[in-house]
């Protein structure tokens, strides 16, 4: 990064967001301010949604999981474990479609082996659900 920018550079991240981009910004001497303007928090599931769940989860039925965020692998790991008794067995063998390489590297981190890149974006994930 070189700096050919004379500004001051605002970022708005997540609670807990990566700095990578702030420091390379602030190694070439550009101002950055940033923001904390959302929470990265763990949904709290509605009851037919968790019986879905459960009942997908119960079945050991294949899935295939589309995560577009690494918070979401965490997500949908404590989702899993809270609606059926060993369903993590099941839930790592199961597909998960990351739109990018980052989301896929947290997936493998915990213990997924079935994981597919896909193009970012609605058509992408269609993409490669087709």
């Amino acid at each position: 990064l070189t700096r050919k920018f004379a500004g001051r550079v605002l970022i708005l991240r997540g609670n807990g967001g990566r700095a990578w981009f702030a420091d390379r910004l602030r190694g070439v001497g550009i101002a950055v301010d940033e923001v904390e303007a959302y929470r990265r928090v763990r949904p709290v599931v509605a009851p037919e949604a968790a019986a879905a769940l459960h009942d997908l989860a119960a079945s050991r039925s294949p899935a295939i999981f589309v995560v577009t965020s690494s918070e979401g692998v965490a997500n949908l790991i404590a989702l899993v474990d809270d609606a059926v008794v060993d369903g993590r067995e099941w839930l790592l063998g199961c597909t998960v479609l990351a739109p990018h390489a980052r989301i896929g590297e947290q997936a493998r981190a915990w213990g997924f082996t079935r994981i597919a890149l896909c193009a970012p974006g609605d058509a992408g994930i269609v993409a490669a659900i087709e």
